[in-house]
């Protein structure tokens, strides 16, 4: 063996002992990974047993935190280790929300509440509606409620608006402005990458895929914006000025002269704020506590219980007689397939509604649908299992959050009765396909896509422009769908075809507006919704049940779930800027291109 060889042989086995001795730091990592999960878990399932069963003081302040997002889908039920009352990071349940709500009302262990808003993100005006309404029933029970902000955001600020006290920190502001349309238009950005779409819509109003196509707004888009967008302002300013006695005109004529605003307030919008009634008093958060210890007339401080560990502690099966009214979430976007409580999965709920269907001690259901819309096939074939289930003869109601639009208002158009919030948003009745093509990117690139088929019709891909054969297809389909779009709207809202295509045309519309034009029966929330599902079946007064029907899951999803959510909790929060942009990416129209439709066409609402 030469010096040479000796010298290789030497250094393999000095890679392999350093691989071996990896593999078995890695095999020690592993274990302890698991080892530390396998602690956290037992810990974690603990304290969450001692928080169930712990009895709570005699007189306990109600901690309400509204963190992230205000979002429709609760967490799914989980084992009695890993209740679903564990918070999911970015995201606050409203259902949560108002149960807790409901039910300190009539506690007399809750003295009073505490409203914390401050990483609240913004939402659409009726989920607000819903959470204020809950704050209202607290309060009519004489308890108060005290809300505080470093500073408040326009939706921050319309929810504390619900609390007897608003407290602001004396360096805060009060960033209340008008709502506002804003996209982001990529025509000339993609024209530069040498990239391209191919559209197809129906319905004049129907601009979700503009951005791609357009450099700006088209004048059919602003037209209807504006509509919805005016109606909710109104909606704000009446909110506002009858909670807070500020005159609505004066509040316009401040926020359209911000000049004035800066020169009212010698740059102390806080002082303004507070000179403007909008908050009761300036102060930080030790400050605001001892406001809400005086107004329970009491010389010490109450101990404090978070809505999470208070739900916890006081969850019981529900009880009541009378008929069963089974009640189903539809929260996001709606796609194909079985999916997470994060979207509208369609086989996910045709699978709850056909068990509410086969289950004989439900007597009527309610859909609460908070959804832009998704894919055509989706929302068909949900539409064709409500149908189904109405055969047998249970009445069906819904109850729209939110946003209950294009492929969430065909999903609802086959109730028998439909609730709304006035700012719920709702029709934009129409379908679009999107189609990229990359062929110019490809071919300045030096890529070129050459072969041999037997037929000239091919699938549609995205590295070659649509032929005129492909295109007429595509045409011709999205005709057929938004056809019968028309038709399952028209069946189910009992209105002539001509009028719904009037009402069409990809619009979207106010709750205000839905119920002038007959899109929706009612204006409500979901309890509303829920007792006229009881009345339907015949019970009287509250003399029903409701239950909620979760998809089912197995335990190790739910596990996975829950530590899923508190890892995410853990994690640092990214900066604005990141968020802004991954916002930006995620929420431009060639989302709908992502998500699975088998033929591509979608009815998702433009807002």
């Amino acid at each position: 063996m030469s010096p040479g060889d000796g010298l290789r042989m030497g250094g393999v086995r000095v890679i392999s002992a350093l691989l071996r001795g990896l593999w078995r730091l890695a095999g020690v990592l592993q274990r302890l990974v698991a080892l530390l999960l396998l602690v956290a878990l037992l810990v974690g399932g603990a304290a969450l047993l001692y928080r169930r069963f712990h009895p709570l003081p005699e007189a306990v302040v109600l901690d309400l935190r509204i963190h992230g997002e205000l979002r429709e889908q609760a967490a799914p039920p989980a084992p009695v280790l890993f209740p679903s009352d564990l918070p999911v990071a970015g995201q606050t349940a409203i259902p949560d929300i108002v149960r807790a709500l409901d039910r300190a009302a009539a506690d007399p262990r809750i003295r009073a509440v505490w409203l914390d808003v401050e990483t609240m993100e913004p939402v659409p005006l009726a989920r607000i509606d819903a959470v204020a309404e809950a704050i209202d029933r607290f309060r009519s029970s004489g308890k108060p409620v005290v809300a505080y902000g470093a500073s408040f955001s326009t939706a921050q600020y319309l929810l504390a608006t619900s609390a007897d006290r608003i407290v602001l920190h004396p360096t805060g502001v009060v960033a209340l402005a008008g709502p506002a349309v804003l996209r982001h238009y990529f025509k000339s950005a993609l024209d530069r990458l040498s990239l391209r779409a191919t559209v197809v819509r129906a319905g004049r109003y129907k601009s979700f895929a503009e951005p791609v196509t357009r450099e700006g707004m088209s004048d059919a888009a602003r037209e209807a914006a504006r509509a919805w967008l005016e109606e909710w302002w109104r909606q704000i300013k009446r909110r506002i000025a009858a909670r807070r006695g500020i005159d609505a005109q004066r509040m316009q004529h401040l926020l359209d002269h911000p000049r004035k605003l800066a020169v009212l307030s010698h740059g102390d919008l806080a002082a303004l704020a507070r000179r403007e009634r909008l908050v009761d008093l300036l102060g930080d958060r030790r400050d605001a506590r001892r406001l809400l210890q005086r107004l329970l007339h009491r010389d010490a401080p109450l101990p404090w219980v978070e809505s999470a560990e208070y739900l916890a502690a006081t969850d019981r099966d529900a009880g009541g007689d009378g008929p069963t009214v089974a009640l189903i979430r539809a929260s996001g976007e709606i796609v194909p397939g079985k999916q997470p409580v994060s979207a509208i999965g369609a086989r996910t709920l045709t699978d709850l509604i056909e068990r509410a269907a086969r289950d004989d001690s439900i007597a009527a259901v309610v859909l609460r649908i908070d959804s832009p819309g998704g894919s055509a096939t989706a929302a068909e074939t949900i539409h064709r299992a409500l149908l189904r289930l109405k055969r047998r003869g249970k009445p069906l109601v819904v109850s729209m959050g939110g946003v209950a639009a294009s492929g969430g208002y065909w999903i609802a158009s086959a109730a028998d009765e439909i609730w709304a919030r006035p700012a719920t948003l709702t029709g934009s009745i129409g379908v679009f396909a999107l189609i990229p093509d990359l062929s110019p990117a490809l071919e300045q690139a030096g890529i070129h896509l050459d072969g041999v088929q037997t037929t000239a019709l091919l699938p549609i891909r995205g590295d070659r422009p649509l032929d005129a054969g492909q295109r007429a297809l595509l045409e011709a389909g999205v005709a057929h769908i938004y056809d019968l779009f028309l038709q399952r709207v028209a069946e189910g809202r009992h209105l002539p075809r001509a009028q719904v295509e009037r009402l069409a045309q990809g619009r979207v519309w106010s709750g205000v507006d839905a119920l002038r034009l007959h899109l929706v029966d009612h204006l409500g929330g979901l309890g509303q919704a829920i007792a006229a599902a009881a009345r339907r079946v015949g019970a009287h007064g509250d003399h029903y049940r409701v239950r909620t029907l979760h998809p089912e899951e197995e335990m190790w999803q739910r596990l996975a779930g829950r530590l899923l959510g508190r890892v995410a909790a853990a994690l640092p929060t990214p900066p604005r800027e990141v968020e802004w942009l991954l916002r930006l990416l995620w929420n431009g129209p060639w989302r709908a291109a992502l998500s699975p439709d088998p033929r591509g066409i979608y009815a998702y609402a433009e807002l």
